[in-house]
């Protein structure tokens, strides 16, 4: 979900991010982190999917993990 689209529901909710960050003791920009994408926090994204009640799974979904080669393994592959 685009980040004014995921702050436009919060605030539908009667939420804000400085509220789900002083429930969840975080700080603000923690919040604004993972609203924005530049983040991950399993714990914020659960409590942000509870107040506009949707599956974490499908708001925040799973990013593709990097896997990065050593120079052992790229020598073996050239």
């Amino acid at each position: 979900m685009h980040p004014a689209k995921l702050k436009a529901e919060i605030a539908m909710a009667e939420s804000s991010s400085a509220i789900i960050a002083d429930e969840l003791k975080v700080s603000y920009s923690s919040i604004s982190n993972v609203i924005n994408g530049k983040s991950r926090s399993k714990r914020i994204e659960k409590r942000i999917a509870e107040i506009i009640d949707m599956d974490p799974e499908v708001l925040f979904p799973p990013t593709k993990t990097t896997v990065r080669r050593t120079s052992e393994q790229m020598q073996r592959s050239a």
